[in-house]
């Protein structure tokens, strides 16, 4: 059974951990670089973005150990009024059964109670997995950019829908 959580303290470790494994796959922002100075950097920064209410973090457990996080930014200076994905990752072994869909929908529900209306996340546009399941999830590209060598595709999910067919669902009424 697969349970998302927002995070708390106790999971800073392993989240550091699973930050660590996803820079070294493709992490689009650059916390750290690598080394125990580093680790002790992505801690800090983490904190700091917590406490600040810059970040937020959602963790997916199965069987009581984290197996994937999400890092949402619900202040960044580019996307004003809107929350931004900037990172969800999930262990290699336990890819393929939609703990990224879990963490998604998660996130969703979490902008909606903020009453956000846009979620934003970049993708490399080679990262086939990541954009259909960005896709399936309903987000739209909105455009490519170039940063240095590589490009990326700027997705966008519109949640006034979303918001409209919560409010008038029977659960609702």
């Amino acid at each position: 059974m697969i349970r998302v959580r927002p995070c708390n303290y106790k999971d800073l470790g392993e989240i550091t951990d699973m930050m660590s494994a996803f820079q070294r796959e493709e992490s689009k922002i650059e916390l750290f670089k690598t080394g125990r100075i580093a680790t002790r950097n992505v801690v800090t920064g983490l904190l700091y973005g917590l406490d600040s209410l810059t970040l937020d973090v959602f963790v997916a457990e199965k069987d009581e150990e984290l197996v994937g996080y999400t890092l949402i930014n619900v202040k960044n200076q580019g996307y004003c009024g809107s929350l931004v994905i900037e990172e969800i990752y999930i262990k290699p072994k336990d890819r393929g059964i939609k703990i990224a869909g879990k963490l998604t929908r998660r996130v969703i529900l979490h902008a909606i109670s903020q009453d956000i209306n846009q979620i934003y996340t970049e993708v490399r546009e080679n990262n086939y997995a990541n954009l259909r399941h960005n896709h399936k999830m309903g987000f739209l590209v909105e455009r490519r950019e170039r940063r240095g060598e590589q490009y990326f595709l700027v997705l966008k999910k519109d949640l006034v829908a979303e918001k409209q067919k919560a409010f008038y669902s029977p659960k609702t009424l």
